[in-house]
């Protein structure tokens, strides 16, 4: 017969259990919602570089700000800029640009493509049309959802097959314990 080893580890009970079954469920559902969210995301980018690669308007852009706060692996700290253009239309539109580490100082011209069904997406002119940062973030989010499914779907199942051995062993000591008449 198995002699079965409890754990040293104390139960959580009251209070603190209830705070730590909030977090891990604030979290379970942030992980099992953030994949689908980055698919979704990763879509609207692909759809917007095609849109911009078959219907784009390219227009000069004076830059409104620039984003140092984020260090890419080398040593240019630039990677993106706030950007003011005016649309064929006459509209006066402001978009953040994904610059790809080419800095732009604040008040100069820049050329962009703008996308014409939604014209706050834009695009460098240098890289109109390109979906690789859309394709990426797509594939990522079908990783992450994968990935947090099959884990979720695996924890679950193995609490139920447990539960199940419990059953079966409390019904097989209940009729152990009961006395043939």
């Amino acid at each position: 017969m198995a002699t079965r080893i409890r754990s040293a580890r104390p139960k959580l009970t009251g209070p603190k259990r209830v705070i730590w079954l909030v977090i891990l469920t604030a979290m379970a559902v942030g992980i099992l919602a953030g994949g689908p969210l980055t698919i979704v995301n990763g879509i609207g980018d692909v759809q917007h570089a095609n849109q911009i690669k078959a219907h784009g308007v390219t227009v000069t852009a004076t830059v409104l700000s620039d984003d140092q706060n984020y260090r890419n692996s080398g040593s240019d700290p630039c990677w993106g800029a706030e950007v003011s253009y005016v649309t064929a239309d006459g509209a006066s539109e402001h978009s953040d640009l994904d610059n790809r580490g080419a800095c732009l100082a604040v008040g100069s011209q820049v050329r962009v493509v703008y996308d014409t069904l939604a014209p706050n997406v834009v695009q460098p002119v240098s890289q109109r049309g390109n979906a690789s940062g859309g394709w990426s973030t797509l594939v990522a989010g079908i990783i992450i959802t994968v990935a947090a499914w099959a884990i979720a779907l695996w924890g679950f199942a193995s609490q139920w097959r447990a539960r199940r051995r419990r059953t079966g062993r409390q019904r097989q000591a209940a009729a152990a314990t009961q006395a043939p008449m």
